[in-house]
């Protein structure tokens, strides 16, 4: 995003009117991600894991499955577009400076939700493979942090 999102949120942070929340959502909900590169730099690009879509006038168009933490992140951010949220997180490097034993860090945050009674964050997590994991660790980093964020988001919708 064009703000520093390390040092403070901002409105720019959010997908907080109907044509941004309905933009957002066509761009989640589609199972890849495309690129328009000019004929000569399609082999770069194949290398990179892109392959080809369709033949542009100006170009070639061509297109990368999303990763599976990003489907997921988009499943959920879909869910709350669904529901009615009125303020969601834009794009997936969203992050809530948070004050942790008198140390400004940027902790990342998934999936943010905003509505005129909740406030939804959530921390999506993938694996490649089915295997034993405890999600403890997980569930303990969001909890020590909870109330920083909590004041964070506090500060920042007044």
């Amino acid at each position: 995003m064009g703000t520093n999102q390390s040092e403070k949120l901002s409105n720019a942070s959010f997908a907080a009117t109907r044509s941004e929340r309905i933009s957002e959502y066509k761009n989640r909900r589609q199972a890849f991600d495309y690129e328009k590169v000019p004929a000569p730099s399609v082999d770069d690009f194949k290398a990179k894991g892109w392959e080809f879509d369709k033949a542009l006038k100006t170009g070639i168009r061509l297109r990368r499955p999303k990763s599976n933490v990003e489907m997921l992140e988009n499943r959920f951010w879909s869910v709350l577009y669904l529901l009615g949220f009125e303020q969601l997180n834009v794009g997936h490097e969203f992050v809530v400076p948070i004050d942790a034993d008198g140390d400004r860090i940027a902790k990342k945050i998934s999936v943010l939700g905003i509505d005129e009674d909740t406030i939804v964050v959530a921390d999506c997590q993938t694996a490649e493979s089915l295997r034993r994991k405890s999600a403890f660790s997980l569930v303990a980093d969001l909890d020590t942090h909870k109330r920083a964020i909590a004041n964070t988001l506090r500060k920042f919708l007044g």
